[in-house]
């Protein structure tokens, strides 16, 4: 796959984990490979900042987008170790599912 037909099976799979918790219905995903700075965010702006977000917001986001990346490689085996040290228990059920 080239990078925009990976950017854009991210991007899709991002937003639809995204879906399932915060019921978000359009995400951005911006890359500036220049100044090597990585964007996620509702297109709404609702959050500015990660540091607005709570510990297990930012622990989701984060299992989100690695996993939206996790679907562009080929890999033998993924794990994750204590990523959702900071969730709630409804959080960590469907991270778990996720994972």
């Amino acid at each position: 796959m080239d990078q925009v037909a990976d950017m854009n099976q991210t991007h899709q799979i991002f937003e639809a984990v995204m879906k399932r918790l915060y019921e978000l219905h359009e995400t951005d995903i911006d890359i500036d490979h220049k100044e090597q700075i990585l964007r996620l965010s509702e297109v709404e702006g609702a959050v500015s900042s990660t540091k607005s977000l709570s510990g297990g917001e930012r622990s989701y986001s984060t299992v989100a987008f690695l996993i939206s990346l996790w679907n562009c490689v080929v890999h033998p085996f993924f794990f994750l170790e204590e990523y959702d040290v900071f969730s709630d228990e409804y959080n960590r059920h469907t991270m778990t599912l996720f994972c």
